[in-house]
């Protein structure tokens, strides 16, 4: 685990470091002035998981798929995965009902009608607003950095440089 983490840390490192290649610069640049837009966008989008994530998990939806996982993270993991257009959180035989096998063998539905047609409903609302409404604000916002960074792309490429020399002088005056 430890490792893993390390491997993290020293991506994060190697980034930092192309930053001395002019063409390089410019990438990095953009990635960082990404996630500095995107962050008050994903503490929304986190909010409408969390949201979702524990609608379903009022409705009951099946996520045993996900094992000994906690119920709220295997419910955040389920409609994460449906923001990101994988919708297994509709198993493929049941549909929005869970079956159970009765006491004579025969298949009982664990919901009654209504509460299946609510759980449908509320998957439409996650699917369109976390999938569709989220994706394309996703994009916007990614757009409008690249557009950002495009205009002033000499003047972040002399910032990074200022940046980097200033660093150095750091070291050196040590």
């Amino acid at each position: 685990m430890i490792l893993s983490v390390s491997i993290i840390f020293t991506l994060a490192k190697m980034v930092y470091l192309i930053r001395v290649f002019r063409q390089l610069n410019f990438l990095v640049t953009m990635l960082i002035t990404v996630v500095n837009d995107i962050s008050y966008f994903m503490i929304l989008f986190a909010l409408f998981l969390f949201t979702f994530a524990e609608s379903f998990h009022v409705l009951e939806v099946d996520v045993s798929s996900y094992g000994r996982a906690p119920s709220l993270l295997s419910y955040f993991v389920a409609v994460l995965r449906c923001a990101m257009g994988d919708f297994s959180i509709i198993h493929y035989t049941m549909g929005f009902d869970i079956q159970d096998e009765g006491p004579d063998g025969q298949l009982e539905y664990r919901f009654n009608r209504p509460q299946m047609v609510f759980t449908f409903v509320m998957f439409m609302l996650c699917s369109f607003y976390i999938f569709i409404i989220f994706m394309n604000f996703l994009i916007a916002v990614i757009v409008q950095s690249y557009n950002k960074v495009i205009q002033n792309k000499e003047a972040f490429d002399y910032l990074q440089r200022a940046n980097m020399i200033n660093e150095r002088e750091g070291y050196f005056t040590q």
